[in-house]
């Protein structure tokens, strides 16, 4: 996609972070911007500062992982302005949820894939159809995590794993059906926002210190949709251990012992 003035973007998860980062990066380019979150307090002052500057956006309060809150906010973004040209499932979060993955209760596998990745799911059953309908080139970029494509992430991983394979799923039939809608697989590693900043982990701490800024990426994912890239990958910290996983693969061998917080804490000397 070249041309953003005009068009329109749906960004969940927008109240704060990454969200609120896509939402006025997208806004910069033109785009009228229709904002979905949980957090009703942080979507007004996201909405509110982004038309104090002269751009237009809009609300939904909207918990994505129930499937009727995602298509009340299909209906009122297409309702508003009969397209939707960028679409961001973005909303997720890990919860408490450390410790062996057979310690874990139900409640908890429930939350955080209702939260990851039956909010993708909703995102795409909501959203697809009529961006198909369309007939105009149109994006969906689903949020996974680096934690998605290396072992080692816990519940939140194998929820992020399943995004990735979602989305290359998606791309490929909309590929192979040659419509004009794009998909978009979002891996990033650390960032620094207000969830990882509370964090209490000595791992996610250290990361936190080197991760990048919820704008950086923003700008990757508007370069990402220039360049109709699939993957979009901000940092490549733990490019040798998706490597390593990929090799481990092909030579039926065990999963890499090297956790992504390992690795991550190598390259930034901690």
């Amino acid at each position: 996609m070249d041309e953003f003035k005009g068009r329109v973007a749906v960004v969940t998860g927008a109240a704060s972070g990454m969200g609120r980062a896509y939402s006025q990066r997208f806004a910069a380019e033109g785009m009228r911007v229709v904002l979905a979150d949980i957090d009703a307090e942080g979507l007004t002052r996201v909405v509110t500062d982004l038309r104090n500057a002269g751009h237009e956006a809009s609300s939904v309060i909207t918990d994505v992982s129930k499937l009727e809150e995602v298509e009340a906010l299909a209906n009122t973004a297409f309702e508003r302005h009969g397209a939707v040209h960028v679409l961001c499932n973005n909303a997720g979060g890990s919860g408490s949820t450390r410790g062996p993955i057979w310690e874990s209760t139900l409640e908890q596998w429930n939350f955080v894939f209702g939260l990851n990745m039956y909010g993708v799911l909703h995102g795409i059953r909501s959203f697809v159809p009529r961006m198909i309908a369309m007939d105009e080139e149109a994006h969906i970029v689903n949020t996974s995590s680096m934690s998605g494509i290396v072992p080692g992430g816990l519940i939140y991983g194998a929820a992020k794993h399943a995004v990735v394979s979602i989305t290359e799923t998606l791309y490929l039939q909309l590929r192979r059906r040659d419509l004009k809608v794009h998909a978009h697989a979002l891996c990033p590693w650390f960032v620094k926002t207000s969830l990882t900043q509370r964090d209490s982990d000595p791992r996610a701490i250290s990361a936190f210190e080197g991760g990048i800024e919820p704008e950086a990426v923003a700008e990757a994912v508007m370069q990402a949709l220039r360049d109709d890239r699939f993957y979009i990958l901000p940092q490549h910290d733990l490019d040798e251990l998706i490597l390593a996983r990929a090799r481990n693969i092909v030579d039926e061998n065990e999963p890499a012992s090297v956790t992504p917080w390992e690795a991550s804490s190598r390259v930034h000397g901690s």
